[in-house]
């Protein structure tokens, strides 16, 4: 499958440095070099001595490949109505655990 034409406004062949990589997968360094080194990850290039950098294109193949893996590429996340939901929001939860809680007892000395 070529992912090349799904993507027609990156220009192709076009190589950038770990900060950016980081930024576009939202993954760590030493993520990125784990991955790197299992082979989960795409290879990086050396444009010159000391310079590490991937290829912009198989850096985007990778994370749509992430995306395909659990089956959501094409399909849209559901909207959800907060207003019109009969179920509890996280942070619903989250707020009536909190108040469920009982202070600490003191410590009397």
């Amino acid at each position: 499958m070529d992912r090349a034409a799904n993507r027609p406004n990156i220009p192709p062949r076009r190589l950038i440095r770990l900060p950016n990589v980081m930024g576009r997968t939202g993954l760590s360094k030493t993520t990125i070099w784990r991955l790197a080194r299992a082979g989960n990850f795409p290879k990086s290039v050396t444009p010159s001595s000391g310079t590490v950098a991937w290829v912009e294109e198989e850096i985007a193949d990778w994370i749509d490949a992430k995306i395909e893996a659990r089956g959501a590429l094409n399909s849209p996340v559901p909207a959800r109505d907060p207003i019109c939901s009969n179920s509890p929001t996280l942070h619903d939860r989250d707020r009536r655990a909190f108040r469920q809680k009982q202070p600490p007892a003191r410590r009397q000395t």
